[in-house]
């Protein structure tokens, strides 16, 4: 394997891309980096929001870092009781990603945790969002197979929509060939968690 199999701009939020080294098929299980730009949103919060939607996953997951800062932010949620932390709660559809069904809830943030070489780790049902420096890289592994919990999305906005014109964009295989280093660093991260046996890979 020589680059990474695909990559989209702005994945979730403007300024992150999104590289894919393994899909989770057949029992193979994922391996994603995710790099902050120099456009990136580099502050926790923005007009209220976190830059990167809170929301959980299908499978628990592991993040490691690759280069420079970034901070997993646990969270945690209870009944919205008419104070000011109330959220709309969205569980997405596969095809569009659009608005669910949602409720007023409340979505605390627990102290944001560096990402460290030992990883953090995360259960299919904890909800999260990421802060990242500009430049930062980091990879998330699948750890468990699929679960197939409730998957949610958390926003103060009642019309939230996670994917929107710009977003998820695919890049060219020229792009992705640009992004070499970043392929470099995470395959040598990838090739250590398999001799530590975090993960399964064979190159």
């Amino acid at each position: 394997m020589t680059n990474f199999l695909s990559g989209h701009r702005n994945y979730h939020v403007k300024g992150v891309n999104s590289y894919l080294i393994r899909e989770s098929r057949g029992g193979s299980r994922l391996l994603r980096v995710f790099h902050a730009t120099d456009d990136s949103i580099s502050s926790l919060m923005r007009d209220g929001d976190y830059a990167v939607a809170p929301h959980n996953h299908s499978f628990d997951i592991a993040l490691f870092p690759l280069s420079g800062r970034a901070y997993n932010v646990l969270m945690f949620t209870r009944p919205y009781a008419g104070i000011d932390f109330q959220y709309q709660i969205s569980k997405p559809d596969e095809s569009s990603f659009g608005l669910g069904q949602s409720r007023p809830i409340e979505l605390h943030s627990m102290n944001p945790s560096r990402i460290t070489g030992n990883g953090v780790e995360l259960r299919e049902v904890d909800v999260h969002s990421v802060i990242a420096e500009s430049g930062a890289s980091w990879l998330a592994v699948q750890i468990s197979e699929d679960k197939a919990p409730p998957l949610y999305c958390y926003s103060r906005r009642p019309d939230f929509i996670v994917a929107a014109d710009g977003m998820y964009a695919p890049m060219t295989a020229g792009e992705l060939a640009e992004q070499s280093y970043i392929f470099d660093a995470a395959m040598e991260t990838v090739e250590r968690l398999a001799s530590e046996g975090v993960i399964t890979w064979q190159a």
